[in-house]
């Protein structure tokens, strides 16, 4: 519904294809993190099938971040998309879309994983407030990171198993 907070779950691909999530800045550290990470990526619900998000072409490229209006299909890509109804409002629906276009096409203070990315930009639009609570997850990558031989190894061991 238009003024909401939306977002999609992105689930670690494994071994599945990356090709629905690349884009023309993806690195091999990008969708090495999109084969092992779960995260959540948020935006606002402008109109009717449209949403306005931060987002970041690649890891490696944070300070080209930017505010960007996006179709709905688009952004879901390969998740599902859900409203969050955690953040508490200081704004109404129409001020809160008002906010988000105001910041289309803009920096929002520059990208950056842990201190300002897409959930305080939707955070922000509806509290006034940057508030992250999955960036506090950021420690666990590394966690993920160290045992993603492991699994990558169990994934091929199921796939070898049912072909």
């Amino acid at each position: 519904m238009k003024g909401d907070i939306i977002y999609v779950i992105r689930k670690p691909l494994g071994l599945k294809s990356f090709d629905n999530r690349r884009n023309n800045k993806s690195t091999v550290l990008d969708e090495l993190l999109a084969r092992i990470c779960y995260y959540k990526h948020y935006g606002i619900e402008v109109e009717d099938g449209y949403v306005i998000h931060f987002i970041c072409d690649s890891i490696l490229e944070q300070k080209n971040g930017c505010i960007r209006k996006a179709s709905l299909s688009d952004f879901q890509k390969d998740g599902v998309i859900e409203i969050d109804h955690t953040v508490p409002y200081k704004f109404n629906k129409e001020q809160v879309v008002q906010r988000a276009y105001e910041q289309l096409n803009t920096s929002f203070g520059g990208y950056h994983i842990r201190n300002n990315n897409c959930e305080h930009f939707a955070s922000w639009c509806v509290s006034d407030v940057k508030d992250s609570k999955q960036a506090l997850n950021i420690k666990n990558l590394r966690t993920q990171l160290m045992l993603y031989p492991k699994l990558a190894k169990n994934k091929l061991l199921d796939f070898i198993a049912i072909i």
